[in-house]
């Protein structure tokens, strides 16, 4: 008879990318997660899991399987809730933090149907970038941009945000003509600070327009929109928020590529909890299609 039990080691290498990983996120030995999954094979018939120098993939078979126990993994959460409820306890609440942009334009509706499946999940919604809000208790989870370097915390990519240039016609109209990259010292950029100020996309615009004159700063990625459709200069963007929005212009599109991937981040140590687990599958499931969507041709921000 198979164990159900099995399962999560298997969605935990799916997750993680390594026995080692999943072990972490387990809180077990990496023996314990190798065995098991070679029981789960056995029992099934069928290899789930390929090895390699660089950590385990999941087989095609893998794959279909990690499919199907998702779904069993969100009915045992959704189990879980329901006698919480029946107990009379509190609607559990987590904290998800995320930077602006993701937020406003891709999480606000993701959480609006996940609310529709989970009433009793209650998510607190925290701008800001820094991944100190996880490692401080600040957040249970963060959905963040670029490599988390953190080997305290555990997750898994979801995705990629894609950068360019851009700046509004009523700049662009009133300046010398944008060709190359060293035209850009001639302008005006749109400055990040704070704890923004180190990010890939505004680290490239100051290193290819170090003598370009600063017209605008500010550590709010919303503000600094506002400053490029008012005209202050040129500014790095997300390519999904700029499309849809009225006279922008995009500058330098074969010069100016910045790709970050998006992660799924949380401690270790909450990794029991019923909501977590919910959110995180519905964000590993959902997320990399909105993704894609909002950076398909056509889609405005």
């Amino acid at each position: 008879m198979l164990n159900w039990n099995d399962y999560r080691y298997l969605l935990a290498v799916e997750m993680t990318g390594s026995l080692a990983a999943a072990a972490r996120r387990l809180g077990v030995s990496q023996p314990t997660v190798g065995r098991r999954l070679t029981v789960l094979s056995d029992d099934l018939g069928v290899a789930l899991v390929d090895m390699f120098s660089d950590g385990a993939r999941l087989s095609e078979a893998g794959r279909r399987v990690c499919e199907q126990a998702r779904v069993l993994e969100q009915q045992a959460a959704l189990v879980e809730l329901a006698a919480r409820e029946a107990q009379g306890k509190d609607a559990t609440r987590i904290r998800l933090a995320a930077s602006e942009g993701l937020a406003h334009v891709v999480l606000v509706g993701m959480l609006a149907e996940f609310q529709a499946i989970y009433p009793h999940i209650h998510v607190d919604l925290i701008s800001g970038t820094r991944l100190s809000d996880l490692r401080h208790s600040e957040a249970d989870m963060a959905v963040r941009l670029g490599d988390p370097s953190d080997e305290n915390l555990v997750g898994r990519a979801v995705g990629q945000i894609e950068y360019g240039l851009y700046a509004h016609g009523r700049y662009l109209d009133r300046g010398d003509p944008i060709r190359s990259p060293d035209d850009l010292n001639r302008h005006a950029i749109i400055e990040s600070i704070g704890e923004i100020f180190n990010l890939p996309q505004a680290r490239m615009l100051r290193s290819m327009a170090p003598r370009a004159r600063v017209a605008f700063s500010s550590n709010s990625s919303l503000n600094q929109i506002d400053a490029m459709q008012a005209g202050f200069g040129i500014l790095s963007l997300p390519n999904y928020r700029a499309r849809g929005m009225d006279g922008v212009r995009r500058i330098l599109p074969n010069a100016f590529g910045v790709v970050n991937d998006v992660w799924l981040l949380y401690r270790p140590s909450a990794k029991d909890q019923a909501g977590l687990r919910a959110l995180t599958d519905f964000f590993s499931d959902r997320l990399p299609k909105r993704l894609r969507a909002v950076q398909a041709p056509g889609e405005g921000a």
